[in-house]
């Protein structure tokens, strides 16, 4: 049984929510008051639609389901257990009733004051940040208000890269544009156990969530993704296009990153730090992915400070690879196709993991998606968005965005 096409986040028709994309731009969602149903939309339809056209197609009510809040999940729990069901039989229930909790987040740059965002390849906006989710069963934890610093500093924007390795080690790695993802996925591995010191454990993220403890490490079950875009509608007729594969050589993509929670991120000046709540401030968020790293003249003038006993000044940036990294792909863009498309992803905890060599020339995406980012997420991950434009000439041009988080609670 695919069980990756029926999920729809548990319980019994709900009747119908808020059209997609009614919600105040770039603004994560706790409820379910505002929320549709994730109904499946045709994917790739011979009469392309206009501009029009797609966003009232995905502003139209359509029929849903119910996604459920922690509390309705806690209820429910209470029901089964009352009835004298051991936890451990209540939760292999709930996954087979794929009843899990539901956050979600969304963009509109209708809303935003623009038809669309465009992104060039070429420039400095060929790799941008989109969106971050609420992290991962925290609902506890206050977002930053819309019209805070906190929002507009540090929740809306890209997480200041951070370079985890030991800089007290000229053997520092590094990565350069040219290299390839296989040297990106050893850095990776590398620094893995570093980052493991710099998270908060999990009893001070417990503190912040209403799930029912014992917590589940990995809780997320399924991510859906709702993507409406379009590429610049020309080029890409370049040899190995098959016929058949509208995707083929397409220079425009979305990608999933990952935010992680850092405690040896200091308050910001002129902000207390609140010891005795052991609160957590937005301005900590450390990127997992994209990652971070520095380049070999940074190095080396570090090395020359510590000859010279100077404290050594760490430099700090985003290392974007110039290829797709399959791993992280949601989904490419129709090759030269200009008018929006609306593209509906899932990934399922049951997926298996995505291979470099993934063909994704014919659906845009890996067909059997992405279990192996699903299983990894933690308690108090934020999945992030970053949308991709390479080459001159090419350009992602982007409606909406939303994005639906699925976790056991």
């Amino acid at each position: 049984m695919d069980r990756r096409g029926r999920g729809r986040g548990g319980g019994t028709p709900y009747g119908l929510g808020m059209p997609f994309g009614r919600i105040p731009p770039h603004m994560p969602i706790r409820t379910t008051d505002d929320i549709r149903g994730t109904q499946r939309p045709v994917e790739g339809v011979d009469e392309q639609p206009k501009m029009d056209d797609a966003q009232a197609s995905s502003n139209r009510p359509q029929p849903g389901s119910y996604n459920a809040t922690v509390e309705d999940v806690k209820h429910i729990k209470v029901l089964l257990t009352t009835n004298g069901l051991p936890w451990e039989i209540v939760h292999i229930i709930m996954d087979m009733a794929e009843y899990w909790a539901c956050s979600q987040a969304s963009v509109n740059y209708g809303y935003l004051g623009m038809r669309v965002k465009r992104l060039s390849g070429g420039n400095d906006a060929e790799d941008s940040f989109m969106l971050r989710c609420p992290p991962v069963g925290l609902t506890k934890w206050p977002l930053p208000a819309p019209d805070s610093q906190e929002y507009k500093e540090w929740w809306t924007s890209a997480a200041r890269p951070k370079h985890v390795a030991d800089y007290g080690q000229t053997s520092n790695p590094t990565i350069n544009n040219g290299e390839s993802n296989e040297r990106e996925a050893d850095l990776t591995a590398s620094t893995a156990p570093l980052t493991r010191q710099l998270d908060f454990d999990k009893e001070t993220l417990e503190k912040f969530t209403d799930i029912p403890v014992p917590t589940l490490e990995n809780p997320v079950r399924k991510i859906v993704f709702d993507i409406v875009s379009s590429d610049q509608g020309h080029g890409g007729h370049e040899d190995g296009t098959r016929a058949g594969a509208p995707y083929d050589n397409s220079h425009t993509w979305f990608d999933a990153g990952l935010d992680r929670f850092d405690r040896s991120i200091p308050y910001p000046a002129g902000i207390k730090e609140d010891n005795t709540t052991n609160q957590i401030h937005p301005c900590m968020i450390r990127p997992i992915w994209p990652i971070s790293t520095c380049t070999d003249s940074e190095i080396g003038q570090n090395i020359n400070r510590r000859q010279s006993n100077e404290e050594p000044v760490i430099y700090h940036r985003y290392h974007h690879a110039l290829h797709p990294d399959r791993k992280h792909v949601i989904q490419f863009n129709k090759r030269a196709v200009r008018q929006l498309q609306h593209h509906h992803v899932e990934w399922s905890w049951l997926d298996g993991s995505v291979d470099e060599d993934e063909d994704m020339g014919f659906a845009g995406h890996a067909p059997g998606g992405n279990g192996e980012f699903v299983r990894s997420l933690r308690l108090g991950d934020m999945v992030t968005i970053w949308g991709r434009a390479r080459y001159g000439g090419w350009s992602n041009n982007i409606s909406k965005i939303e994005v639906k988080v699925y976790y056991a609670a």
